[in-house]
């Protein structure tokens, strides 16, 4: 089976194992320099034929690069939002996370630049007063998005299938996930001899630092 790759040639690029593929770049807001790159994917994983979904990673590597521990992949809650928003805090206050782990920020399928399911539009101050969710409006934004992608493949369990495809990619062996709000199987594995995936996930209470 074939798995497509669109991290960008960097082997100039600082950067070690499968970081070596990303490219620096600069994101709003911060100073120094990130990874940034992207992991094109299958939207039907089963099938592996059709549309394709561009991962956005953004990857803010650790202080310390000589005596690394697993890194931290931090995943939005939401619904709907976007991981790569969470690079403004791992770049300030949440340096201390840095200290000895790269810390992996990726967008969700249909979150962020990852094919975003949602409409650009600005909310009104009376829309915060009304229903969030109106049938009319839930019933007219899913006959447009479904012009463009397959709703039945935006589910936690691929979108977890799809992170440990770019943990793989990364060459990570172990990760730890920091994450608020996050339905129970948003686990990228789980340990044993029965894991869906060949790797072990340290799952991390939200806003406790580690070492």
């Amino acid at each position: 089976m074939l798995l497509i790759f669109a991290f960008s040639d960097c082997s100039k690029q600082p950067g070690s194992g499968g970081l070596a593929g990303l490219k620096p770049c600069r994101l709003p807001g911060i100073d120094e320099k990130l990874l940034c790159g992207q992991l094109t994917v299958f939207e039907n994983r089963l099938t592996r034929a059709g549309r394709t979904i561009d991962l956005n990673v953004v990857v803010l590597p650790a202080f310390d690069q000589n005596t690394k521990a697993e890194p931290l992949f931090d995943l939005a809650g939401g619904p709907g939002a976007a991981a790569t928003e969470g690079a403004t805090f791992y770049a300030g206050q949440g340096k201390g996370y840095r200290r000895r782990r790269d810390v992996v920020l990726v967008d969700q399928r249909g979150t962020g630049k990852s094919n975003p399911l949602s409409l650009p539009g600005k909310r009104t101050p009376e829309d915060y007063l009304s229903e969030m969710y109106p049938v009319d409006y839930v019933k007219s934004l899913r006959q447009t998005l479904e012009r463009r992608a397959d709703l039945t493949q935006y589910t936690t369990s691929i979108a977890m299938d799809d992170l440990d495809d770019v943990r793989a990619r990364l060459g990570y062996d172990r990760i730890n996930r920091r994450g608020a709000d996050l339905p129970e199987d948003a686990d990228v594995s789980r340990a044993g001899s029965g894991s869906r995936h060949g790797t072990v996930v340290a799952a991390m209470r939200a806003g406790r630092a580690v070492s």
